[in-house]
């Protein structure tokens, strides 16, 4: 019993820290081709724009922020640019792919980036 224990609790721990681990790098968004850079720093990760065709999105916005593990999902505020807002959102990292959830009320939306570098 303590061994499953050790090894559910094991594995839990790795997919946590490989989900962080695939954050850092260049993300292409659904929009404008625009690229984020996701770096971490000190016990967050922060996403700034690297390049945009939207003349809103100007390299250097900070467009992620406070992005840490919290309760086993990773948490942290996406800022939409043509709302000049920033929202809470879940962060799903697989090797490729970046899916943000943001819940507003009633209204949920996902979208989803693709790793570049």
């Amino acid at each position: 019993m303590r061994k499953i224990l050790f090894i559910a609790f094991l594995s839990i721990t790795t997919l946590s820290v490989s989900a962080q681990d695939n954050l850092s790098g260049i993300w292409k968004t659904d929009k404008d081709n625009t690229l984020v850079k996701i770096e971490k720093q000190q016990n967050v990760f922060i996403g700034k724009v690297i390049s945009s065709d939207d003349k809103e999105s100007k390299p250097g916005t900070l467009v992620i922020k406070d992005l840490k593990e919290e309760k086993g999902k990773l948490k942290g505020k996406i800022y939409v640019v043509s709302r000049d807002q920033w929202f809470n959102g879940t962060f799903q990292a697989t090797d490729k792919t970046l899916k943000i959830a943001v819940s507003l009320a009633f209204i949920s939306k996902t979208v989803e980036w693709t790793k570049t570098k």
